[in-house]
């Protein structure tokens, strides 16, 4: 009896230590940086481009069954905006910062420690220049991302994405243009897609 006593008193214990599933800990949490790129528009002034830059964020993930997770999802760019004649090479045009607010979700098989996902996610996409005399605009996007996780420990992990943005200019859209004059984009019936490379860390709980 006592050696049956201590040998489930150990198998507490060993289990007590051992990390929980991660689906078991229901919120994730973590900031990311990554190297955003693309974004070109053809307009009647030129081809319209975004400068690749760094990016920053972050994404609050919550399981929401035993291979799903919602997510929200924010990135900011402090990038420029350039434009290019034919033939012609390319002149910065103002400062912009891209920012993308995103909700949507994931599927990740919750076994094992390291685990591939892919998932969607829909929202806004704001231009907004940087500059005194201009005005930004928002137009709705969508992003397709896949990935890997890395569960650490419990309650700690790494996270590495590939995601493409896709922003639509369904109709003729103005989206920086000086007050007053003209607009330096105004589009019609484009989509821009962006893609960005990330790496991160989260938290669990």
């Amino acid at each position: 009896m006592r050696r049956t006593v201590a040998l489930l008193g150990a198998s507490i214990i060993v289990a007590g230590a051992l990390p929980r599933p991660a689906h078991a800990q229901r919120v994730e949490i973590g900031p990311f940086g990554s190297w955003q790129f693309g974004g070109g528009l053809d307009t009647q002034e030129g081809r319209i481009g975004i400068q690749a830059d760094g990016a920053w964020g972050g994404v609050v993930d919550i399981w929401v069954r035993g291979d799903g997770l919602g997510e929200l999802l924010y990135s900011r760019q402090a990038t420029a905006v350039t434009i290019a004649e034919p033939l012609q090479p390319a002149d910065t045009v103002v400062d912009v910062t891209v920012q993308y607010l995103h909700l949507g979700g994931l599927y990740e098989p919750a076994v094992g420690r390291v685990r591939p996902f892919a998932g969607a996610t829909a929202g806004l996409t704001w231009f907004d220049p940087d500059e005194a005399g201009f005005s930004g605009a928002s137009r709705f996007s969508l992003s397709l991302v896949g990935g890997g996780k890395a569960y650490l420990a419990r309650g700690i992990g790494l996270r590495a994405e590939a995601r493409l943005f896709l922003t639509l200019f369904a109709d003729e859209a103005e989206v920086i243009c000086r007050l007053p004059g003209a607009c330096i984009i105004a589009v019609e019936g484009q989509l821009m897609t962006q893609g960005a490379v990330s790496g991160s860390f989260f938290v669990a709980f």
